[in-house]
């Protein structure tokens, strides 16, 4: 043995040099490299072979000539040139040559990647084609790390979404490939589930930061890696991608080394370094993907069993499969598909999976041969010949594909037929891949909120400021003081999700917007305490990443589970509602859906673009709901404008188009962060609930469509209903505006914020005589009088002896005290409190009120430094900081 692999290292010197490297149209052929111990596996099979076995491994002897896939370079020793074409052998595209070129040059010890569903049994391309390729790898310096994506597996709902059982098909996977001569000496095998939940705040937090970097039309481009169509995503499905995306960055990995259908994932990730200012990004190697055996598959499918030769099929298997396999003569029997986008990188008109077992599998071993019908041949391109020439027959091909593929599969069945754990493995497998799915049921994980006292009122806060108004303050308390008696008060801080929406963001790190996040929050707390220490010793403050970390993976987990429970349009919806006022009736998705099926059911394209026409005059016109924006409308207007271009005369191609179109008009302005943040607030809800009382939830109509999501979750989840958890209750609270002017929200004409519209938390008395003297106030006005408003909610419910004290002389009516807001409103609708008056009285006890907020923060160091964090965002905010912009 040990002569043998001396014979393949040479073997092995010889195929690699520069002059012997196969075209990048060809990821594995006769000349690629092997490995030691595959060589030496198929060498050592204890199955006698055949007087003209398919498979052989021959002595050392001079490679044939062939194109390289890039020059080599001159800068390179031929050591490092012999790696650098080593390593470009395995993928049918690299991106890009240069920084390949540069990675073997400058760090030898580099780390490639590639996951794996634990989803089922294993097929041929997935073990003897991946063994063979990570074994180039290896012997070029890398150390491979399999990315065992059980969490993944989750998501999309492998094997009744059963975690355990997930796991136990990740052992099967390393089983398989061990016995298919896969040299473990520099491959690491990494569980997702466990690496994620030890090292949860990094992964997550790098995961909510490409989220909220990317719209979700960008990221729903990646989800061919699911083979799922647009229109039938999950929300789970959007977060999908996003955490693939993570795991290249979490793993530290130098080279994603994949197969070409998850090409459009690592080129997010490459977009993420751009976004991010990354400036190495990851090096893509994309592997060919192999055809199913039937006609028109473009890759194996383990939900049809026939469609490829698993690891594991026996010879019977091995002769029904590949006999009743498509093998066409002529290009072009296989119809191209519009909706689907290719998965080969190369052009192939002939589609014949028979001529891609014999190329991308047989030669893929080192210095194999192929004997077809009495002639043995030593590349592909003379058996392509002579199956197209007519001299070689279908018959004859496909016998030689089974005897070579047999030869290949009978180390591995015998590891499963002697080796008791792979046999009780695969058993458990193959019966659970039987089991209809009515049967499975998905348990319920959560995270959980511990120490709750019985029934719980919660109230979450909005999200964070840097420049945090008293109104968002009075708001919480006066939701805080509606909760109901013997209930516990919580005070729930979404500081995660406020991260991935981009609050406070222009940081140099996520973490310094973490910080400033944390900075926010802590401030408007420090200010509760103040304004109302009775009432907030008794709330309970829970910060949504404690609940998180102190369980990642339930948490997570059930954030999945709820992302399966509901269709990406469902979330889309909810996300609208929210972007509005609760009374806008938005109607663009029903007027999209009904001009989607007139298209449908229109004669020819000519009558599609009347439909569109019709729908953007009512958008213009109103007759789609108030909801509807300029930008909606471009988007109509660009989808017009292409169908009109390029397909104008074929309904097919325009009705792609206009679908196309309208799911993205529906997009705008729906983010990935918006995905998380959403499902991230059903598990939130969740972990908050009782088994045996109800939690309710205090919130304003503002907050009403996001607590409606999580509600609707948990009425309809089996597995919720299966804990005996009770879906909270929702109770409206009047929202507050302490607004000091007429122009809502405090922005000019021009879109500008004006600073002296709403009082701040840590305004001092300067801010405050200001901003109240500049006060909209007009005589006998109670309809809307910021001064009254500001006396009714802050002065009465928060000044130290619940009074507002008007001072004004004699001939004015005298000195006054106010306890009662009624009588207050009264007196300023009959003319007998004058505005001159209320001002300033309203100042002063305003003032006083915020005086005890800046003494909080003077005698607090945590709340000095918080503040002075806050100041450094504002700061780079006035220069332009922040984050940016979505793709």
């Amino acid at each position: 043995m040990a002569e043998t692999l001396a014979a393949l290292d040479v073997l092995i010197s010889d195929v690699t040099s520069p002059q012997h490297i196969h075209s990048s149209e060809q990821p594995c052929s006769a000349n690629d490299p092997p490995s030691k111990s595959l060589a030496a596996a198929q060498l050592a099979k204890s199955v006698p072979a055949s007087p003209s076995a398919p498979v052989q491994v021959p002595a050392p002897t001079p490679a044939r000539k062939a194109t390289s896939p890039s020059a080599p370079s001159s800068d390179l020793s031929p050591e490092l040139d012999q790696k650098l074409s080593m390593l470009r052998s395995v993928g049918e595209e690299c991106v890009s040559e240069a920084e390949l070129r540069n990675l073997v040059q400058k760090k030898p010890n580099f780390i490639l990647y590639d996951g794996f569903e634990p989803s089922g049994r294993m097929h041929i391309a997935q073990g003897m084609f991946k063994a063979m390729n990570v074994n180039k790898c290896t012997r070029a310096g890398g150390t491979f790390i399999f990315w065992v994506a059980d969490w993944f597996a989750l998501m999309n709902d492998k094997m009744g979404g059963d975690l355990e059982r997930i796991k136990t098909v990740g052992q099967y996977l390393i089983q398989v490939w061990t016995a298919a001569g896969m040299d473990m000496e520099r491959v690491k095998f990494l569980w997702s589930s466990e690496e994620i939940s030890n090292h949860a705040q990094r992964y997550w937090t790098q995961a909510l930061d490409i989220a909220r970097r990317f719209t979700v039309t960008r990221i729903k481009k990646c989800c061919q890696i699911m083979g799922r169509l647009e229109d039938t995503l999950t929300a789970a499905q959007i977060l999908y991608p996003i955490m693939q995306c993570t795991d290249i960055f979490f793993l530290r990995a130098d080279i994603c080394q994949l197969g070409v259908d998850q090409r459009k994932v690592n080129m997010l990730a490459r977009e993420y370094c751009d976004a991010a200012g990354i400036k190495l990004k990851p090096v893509i190697l994309s592997h060919h993907m192999l055809y199913g055996l039937a006609k028109g598959q473009q890759k194996m499918s383990k939900s049809n069993l026939d469609s490829a030769i698993f690891m594991e099929d026996s010879a019977a298997d091995v002769e029904r499969k590949i006999r009743k396999a498509y093998c066409p003569r002529a290009e072009g029997e296989v119809e191209e598909k519009p909706e689907e986008e290719s998965m080969h990188l190369t052009e192939d008109k002939l589609k014949n999976p028979c001529l891609d077992y014999v190329e991308h599998i047989i030669f893929c071993v080192p210095g194999a041969t192929f004997t077809a019908g009495g002639t043995t041949y030593d590349s592909f391109v003379p058996v392509r010949e002579a199956f197209l020439g007519g001299t070689l027959n279908e018959d004859d091909l496909k016998s030689g594909i089974i005897s070579a593929v047999n030869m290949l599969l009978e180390p591995v069945r015998i590891h499963f037929e002697r080796d008791a754990e792979a046999r009780r493995i695969l058993d458990l497998i193959s019966g659970w891949m039987k089991e209809p799915k009515t049967q499975r049921a998905t348990p319920l994980r959560r995270g959980i909120v511990t120490d709750l006292r019985g029934c719980s009122c919660v109230v979450f806060a909005p999200l964070p400021s840097a420049q945090p108004q008293l109104a968002v303050a009075v708001e919480l308390l006066e939701s805080l003081a509606a909760t109901p008696t013997g209930s516990q008060p919580v005070l729930w801080l979404a500081d995660w999700s406020a991260f991935c929406l981009g609050c406070l963001t222009g940081g140099k790190a996520a973490a310094d917007d973490l910080k400033a996040i944390n900075a926010a929050y802590s401030v408007l707390l420090g200010a509760m305490r103040a304004l109302s220490p009775d009432l907030m010793g008794n709330v309970r403050v829970i910060k949504q990443s404690e609940v998180v970390l102190d369980n990642p993976s339930d948490y997570w987990i059930s954030v999945i589970n709820v992302g399966r429970a509901f269709p990406l349009s469902a979330l889309r919806s909810a996300h609208r509602r929210l972007d509005r006022l609760p009374h806008d009736k938005d109607a663009l998705d029903e007027l999209l859906k009904a001009a989607m099926l007139r298209c449908e059911a229109a004669a020819d394209a000519g009558e599609c673009l009347a439909v569109l026409r019709d729908v953007i005059a009512c958008c213009i016109d109103g007759e789609a709901g108030s909801g509807v924006r300029p930008a909606d409308v471009e988007k109509l207007d660009a989808t017009l404008s292409e169908c009109t271009d390029k397909c104008a005369n074929d309904k097919g191609k325009c009705l792609s188009v206009i679908r196309r179109g309208f799911e993205h008009t529906l997009d705008l302005g729906f983010n990935g962060s918006h995905v998380f943040m959403m499902l991230m607030h059903c598990a939130d809800v969740l972990a908050l609930a009782g088994a045996s009382v109800r939690t309710v939830i205090c919130c304003t109509p503002a907050q009403m469509a996001l607590h409606e999501v999580a509600v609707n979750y948990m009425n309809s989840a089996q597995a919720v209903a299966a804990a005996g958890l009770c879906p909270p209750e929702l109770r409206q609270v009047p929202p507050v505006s302490l607004r000091l002017k007429a122009a809502a929200g405090g922005e000019l004409a021009g879109g500008e914020w004006d600073a002296d519209a709403e009082l701040l938390l840590l305004d001092g008395p300067s801010d405050v005589q200001r901003k109240l003297k500049r006060a909209f106030c007009e005589p006998g006005n109670v309809a809307f009088c910021p001064p009254l408003t500001l006396a009714r909610r802050v002065v009465l419910p928060l000044a130290a002896d619940r009074q507002l004290h008007v001072n004004r002389k004699s001939e004015d009516g005298g000195n006054a005290v106010f306890i009662d807001a009624d009588e207050m409103d009264k007196a300023f609708k009959e003319g007998a409190l004058h505005p001159g008056d209320l001002k300033p009285a309203v100042r002063d006890a305003i003032d006083a009120i915020l005086q005890g907020v800046r003494q909080a923060v003077q005698k607090d160091s945590a709340l000095g430094q918080a503040q002075k964090d806050l100041e450094k965002v504002i700061k780079r905010s006035a220069k332009g900081g922040g984050g940016k912009g979505k793709k």
